[in-house]
């Protein structure tokens, strides 16, 4: 479920976490998400690569623990630690 302090922050929603295998990202209103988005596993290994976010995506990852790196331009404007069971 997001959390009220993204809302407030105007930051992406990044939800659930943990979760059963499924992330969702989603952008705050009137803004692009990303222009590029890694997902790297606790091994450092990019396991998900993509470019030119959408307003909503849906990550499918197996059991782990990653941490989510979005970015406009080369700026890393989010990173969050994230948990699938």
């Amino acid at each position: 479920m997001p959390g009220l302090n993204d809302e407030l922050n105007n930051n992406p929603l990044i939800y659930p976490n943990p979760s059963e295998g499924i992330i969702r990202i989603q952008a705050p209103a009137d803004r692009v998400l990303f222009t590029r988005l890694e997902v790297i596993d606790m091994n450092g290994r990019i396991v998900e690569k993509s470019r030119a976010g959408k307003d909503n995506i849906e990550l499918r990852l197996n059991a782990g623990s990653y941490v989510i790196n979005l970015y406009n331009g080369n700026q890393l404007t989010t990173s969050r630690k994230v948990v699938v069971k």
